[in-house]
């Protein structure tokens, strides 16, 4: 008897199919004839069971060794420099969301109520009141500066690439550890 959500028995599945089908009490089922196109079908785990009854799930076991150890006190020592690296970038944050007066006297380490006003004021106005600069020309200053040292940099990289691979001159491989010891300078330099 099948309920609908079982495969029925049948006679063809092969030796393994019916070793599996009797120890699971599913039935006695026979191998296909040699040769026939069903004998692929003999590996079949039995019906009803799916990959699930092919692949049994090795039981779940922690074994703690020396490993695991090392493994904790890496990500414990990565976990807290990752949190020393982000501290700076979330003390200016919070810095963002108090007034100037609370940023002189002493920071407090969760965020302020003035995110919203602080921000517009720095957008629409600038720092006028303090003789600073308004915000928005010195962002388009920076992005442009930079669009044009990108693409300036990229088109001297190509151009001395092709030059020193499809070009055969005197010094070639003088002038590529030139240009590859150049990339050890800082930034600021190069």
């Amino acid at each position: 008897m099948t309920s609908k959500w079982q495969l029925p028995t049948l006679p063809w599945r092969g030796r393994v199919a019916a070793e599996r089908s009797e120890a699971a009490g599913w039935g006695d089922a026979a191998s296909p004839p040699p040769g026939s196109p069903l004998a692929r079908l003999a590996d079949l785990p039995p019906p009803g069971g799916g990959i699930a009854a092919a692949v049994r799930p090795r039981p779940i076991s922690v074994k703690w060794t020396n490993k695991t150890t090392r493994d904790l006190l890496a990500h414990a020592v990565l976990i807290l420099g990752a949190g020393l690296m982000a501290f700076p970038i979330y003390m200016a944050f919070v810095a963002s969301t108090h007034t100037l007066t609370q940023t002189l006297t002493g920071l407090p380490l969760i965020p302020g109520d003035r995110l919203i006003d602080n921000y517009r004021q720095v957008l629409s106005e600038g720092l006028r009141n303090y003789g600073l600069p308004p915000i928005w020309p010195m962002l388009v200053n920076s992005i442009l500066v930079a669009l044009v040292i990108t693409f300036g940099k990229i088109a001297v990289s190509i151009l001395s690439a092709f030059a020193v691979v499809f070009f055969r001159f005197p010094f070639r491989m003088l002038a590529f550890w030139i240009i590859f010891a150049t990339l050890m300078l800082p930034v600021e330099v190069r």
